[in-house]
């Protein structure tokens, strides 16, 4: 008698610990989701970021280095230098639009080394002249820091898919 009411209260305990032991397990596994979710679009964000600071950093001419830069800055007409100094004062605004998924080196970049060469008043941003070789510099900088990035970046990715 004892045995078959132990097995009797087993078999109704059962019936109520398997319902709660699957739902633990699949909110276990929609949280794993969940979190894996945030992550995937948290990269895809830092992607979209990057793309936007190489489309920047694209308009500096790919053929040139930072010597040919120079020269070219320093020879040319105004209309060149301007186009692009005016070009890259668009990197402040994406480090401001763009801050929770920007690397802190392109912050650390656009602080340190390209605000410095513009005076920056009232919302217009005006290149100093005296500032081409400091400018050449950072422009090679930015490119290797955007080829570094989008490297950790799909490291990154591949790592995701596994």
């Amino acid at each position: 008698m004892f045995w078959q009411s132990f097995f009797g209260f087993l078999e109704k305990l059962g019936l109520l610990v398997v319902p709660l032991i699957a739902a633990y397990i699949g909110w276990r596994l929609s949280q794993k989701t969940y979190v894996r979710q945030l992550l995937v679009d948290t990269l895809k964000n830092k992607f979209d970021a990057l793309r936007e600071f190489k489309s920047v950093i694209g308009n500096i001419p790919p053929d040139l280095n930072k010597e040919g830069l120079i020269e070219r800055l320093s020879n040319d007409d105004d209309d060149f230098r301007n186009s692009l100094t005016l070009r890259m004062v668009r990197l402040f605004g994406l480090r401001n639009e763009l801050i929770p998924f920007i690397s802190p080196e392109f912050v650390d970049l656009v602080d340190t080394q390209l605000a410095p060469l513009f005076i920056i008043e009232n919302g217009r941003y005006t290149f100093r002249q005296e500032k081409i070789q400091a400018f050449a510099t950072f422009a090679d900088e930015a490119r290797l820091l955007a080829i570094s990035i989008e490297t950790k970046l799909t490291e990154e990715y591949k790592k995701q898919l596994k």
